[in-house]
C-alpha cells in the first residue's frame, strides 16, 4: 500500500494491482494442487475445500472495486 495526496490535499491510501493477478492466483493454486498430488496430503484435511477457500479469500482481497 502507498500513500498519496490528491489535488484537494486529502491524504489517501493507494493500492496498485498488477494486471493478471487473478490468473496468477489460479496458476499458483493449481501448481500447489499438483505438488500436493505428487507428495501427498495429510489425512483428514480436505484439499479441494482448502484450495477453493483460499482462492475465494485471495480474490476477495484483490477486489479493489469492492473494497472502495
Amino acid at each position: 500500500m502507498h500513500e498519496a495526496i490528491i489535488k484537494n490535499g486529502m491524504r489517501v491510501a493507494l493500492k496498485v494491482q498488477y494486471s493478471g493477478v487473478g490468473d496468477s492466483i489460479d496458476s499458483d493454486l493449481n501448481n500447489f494442487r499438483r505438488l500436493v498430488g505428487l507428495f501427498g496430503f495429510p489425512r483428514g484435511l480436505f484439499l479441494n475445500e482448502l484450495i477453493e477457500t483460499t482462492r475465494h479469500e485471495l480474490y476477495w482481497e484483490t477486489d479493489y472495486k469492492r473494497e472502495a
